[in-house]
């Protein structure tokens, strides 16, 4: 198995995370085309949050604070809401590319390590939202960015290291990007922390487990002092009234529905066999956590608006890894790989072509979002969308 080279890989990372950053540079301003209301309410927690209010203490949202802090950091230090969100989101997704890096190159073939990070750097600068619309918008950037963490978290988890296992970097880098989740989204680490830990468990890396476990209480620890009880607390409780209020059981379809959907029925099916196969086949650790893997990523999917299945990025590298690791052995792996593959080309897609989306936008059609007001200046929606807004 060829393996990428570190350093180029790096290089390749840090080039399109880069890239990611630049269309709201070079055009101007943040021009939204769909969910006008999402851009106008982040537009109010961040301000909010810049003039000094605090989230689930002056205001509840069931969203974590690093949903929005490092935006409102951004605008109270000067910059503008859009040119903040893209520096944010470029340093979010900086952070990120970082153990999808290091995940890549410690467990995947050089082919394979090259279409994964591409393709997570563009889930997590992207400009656009949705599975098979041709956007660009702002909506539930906090799950594009959490999707970059669990990418990260899965391969490290079920892919054995191919130069030597480091517990001690691995279970506090899997502490970190669990923490980060759960104060993005908690859904997150509630859907996959579980899986990860038996993932770990099977594979008989308990030193990894065990220090994941230690660190990660140690900096939920940290988390109650340097936030404050007060707002852990009040997250809490924001998220308890969101799963008790009868108005809104689920952002999206039901999951029964999102199980059974043309997007992900084949996918799911094949993941499933694969599981079976490897378990049947030498590797029962790896088919164990592709079982348990499947339920998660239905419940993750399940709960974004817009129900994207972005799994299939990991899925396929997945698959992909283990099949190169033993080919051409293990050929129904290939097939199930390449399902994957195939299937995840729309949201890539999606995600990928948004910063050219956003260059090409006619900016004569788009009108300010919230006029005569510093600091809101450079967000843009369509002209007629925003006279409804006003």
């Amino acid at each position: 198995m060829s393996r990428p080279n570190p350093q180029i890989l790096a290089f390749f990372v840090a080039a399109l995370v880069f890239i990611g950053a630049l269309p709201v540079w070079l055009k101007g301003g943040l021009y939204v085309m769909d969910y006008e209301g999402d851009v106008l309410h982040l537009a109010d927690i961040v301000v909010r949050m810049a003039d000094g209010q605090r989230p689930h203490l002056d205001f509840m949202t069931p969203l974590g604070a690093l949903s929005f802090w490092p935006i409102a950091a951004l605008y109270g230090a000067g910059l503008s809401l859009g040119h903040a969100f893209a520096v944010a989101q470029t340093g979010v997704a900086a952070l990120a590319a970082a153990a999808i890096w290091w995940a890549a190159w410690s467990r995947l073939p050089r082919v394979t390590a090259y279409l994964f990070t591409a393709a997570s750097v563009a889930v997590l600068t992207s400009y656009g939202h949705g599975y098979d619309t041709a956007n660009t918008a702002v909506s539930m950037h906090y799950n594009r960015w959490a999707w970059g963490l669990a990418f990260a978290a899965v391969l490290i988890s079920v892919l054995p290291p191919l130069d030597g296992p480091r517990p001690r970097l691995e279970g506090a880098l899997l502490a970190v990007l669990f923490c980060a989740m759960a104060f993005l989204k908690i859904t997150y680490l509630v859907a996959l922390a579980p899986a990860v830990a038996l993932i770990l468990a099977a594979r008989g890396d308990a030193k990894t487990l065990g220090i994941a476990v230690l660190a990660g209480l140690l900096l939920g620890c940290a988390m109650l002092v340097v936030p404050g009880y007060a707002i852990v607390a009040g997250y809490l409780a924001d998220l308890m009234a969101v799963v008790a209020a009868p108005l809104r059981a689920m952002p999206g379809q039901d999951l029964i529905t999102i199980v059974l959907s043309p997007a992900t029925v084949v996918p799911s099916a094949s993941l499933f066999g694969a599981g079976l196969y490897l378990r049947k086949s030498g590797r029962p650790a790896e088919g164990l956590a592709f079982l348990l893997l499947l339920p998660a990523f239905a419940v993750i999917t399940w709960q974004n608006f817009g129900n994207d299945p972005l799994w299939l990025i990991p899925a396929a590298a997945m698959l992909a890894a283990l099949y190169a690791a033993e080919a051409p052995k293990h050929r129904p792996l290939a097939a199930a790989a390449a399902i994957s593959a195939a299937l995840a080309v729309p949201p890539i897609v999606v995600h990928g072509g948004s910063g050219v989306r956003h260059l090409a936008i006619d900016a004569s059609d788009y009108s300010l979002l919230v006029p005569n007001r510093e600091g809101l200046d450079d967000v843009y929606v369509g002209t007629y969308p925003a006279q409804l807004i006003r």
